[in-house]
């Protein structure tokens, strides 16, 4: 008997600690990743997140883009309602943060359920009133400047344009994973993205960058970008599959007010669907690539 109320008491202090088995929601993650991040535990928040927000940064470019948006001081948090997408794998709250040094910052936090726990996908800021553009400041894509150019704008090429654009960008960003290599990635990208991943600055019009970049800035571009997509490397990931399929789009491509071409979707593949978000920068004759997101999911 006394054994008997000895485990009952063990196994309330179990479920007092772990919740016995209570799962998170996707606040419940959404404020275990941020209470890591206020308290200093910065590389834990990196390491609890999912694996595609880990493949698009390393943790010393995560660790930059709290201090740049100032969340690396941020003192309290506030979350609306989460907002559940893909019939419940997606879920994104709208998040108001106070800070020390940027005041009070929002943000949209998107998680996915990734083996069977909520994790932070990704962190981006709410669209921007005078672009339309939401900034994702927690990845390698390129960034949309601030000025705007109108003599820079193009009209949307057509849907079947887009669509070889979409191919033979993922076919090539592929590539470059199999082979451990970004350089050639790298050197087909637009001027401008490939100027933002060298000095990590944002260029005040794009349209006009016409810097001639040495080999020594070229590996650190290259760099920069195999060191984001290691996580894919490392698993060996390959789009072949994508080659003979047409790409589900989430909507018709639209040339921002900026003049990036921005187009979103994915491909219904097996074992995984690829999820992408694209941007392109019109370079006389062409549009190139500017920015690329990429994310695999069952």
């Amino acid at each position: 008997m006394r054994r008997a109320i000895l485990l009952a008491a063990a196994l309330i202090g179990i479920c007092g600690l772990g919740g016995c088995g209570k799962k998170k929601t996707p606040e419940d993650a959404a404020k275990a990743f941020f209470d890591l991040v206020r308290s200093g535990q910065v590389s834990a928040a990196y390491q609890s997140a999912a694996f595609s927000f880990k493949a698009q940064q390393s943790e010393n470019f995560f660790n930059a883009a709290l201090k740049e948006t100032g969340l690396d001081s941020f003192t309290n948090v506030t979350f609306g309602p989460p907002e559940l997408k893909e019939e419940g794998r997606s879920a994104r709250l709208k998040a108001t943060f106070d800070t020390k040094t940027k005041g009070s910052v929002p943000m949209n936090v998107t998680l996915t359920q990734e083996s069977g726990e909520w994790r932070v996908f990704a962190l981006t800021s709410p669209k921007s009133a005078a672009n339309g553009v939401a900034q994702n400041r927690f990845s390698v894509v390129g960034r949309a400047p601030d000025f705007v150019e109108p003599v820079n704008r193009q009209p949307p090429p057509n849907e079947q344009v887009v669509r070889d654009l979409i191919r033979d960008s993922l076919l090539r960003f592929s590539d470059a994973v199999k082979q451990k290599d970004f350089t050639e990635f790298f050197e087909k990208c637009s001027l401008a993205w490939q100027d933002q991943l060298v000095t990590g600055e944002v260029s005040p019009n794009p349209g006009t960058m016409r810097r001639v970049l040495t080999e020594r800035q070229k590996e650190i571009g290259a760099g920069r970008l195999q060191h984001a997509f290691q996580p894919f490397i490392e698993k060996e990931v390959s789009l072949d599959n994508i080659r003979d399929k047409e790409p589900v789009l989430d909507g018709p491509p639209q040339v921002s007010t900026d003049g990036l071409l921005i187009t979103s979707g994915h491909y219904d593949t097996e074992p995984y669907k690829v999820f992408f978000s694209l941007k392109f920068q019109y370079e006389l004759p062409k549009w190139k690539l500017f920015g690329i997101d990429v994310t695999l999911r069952k």
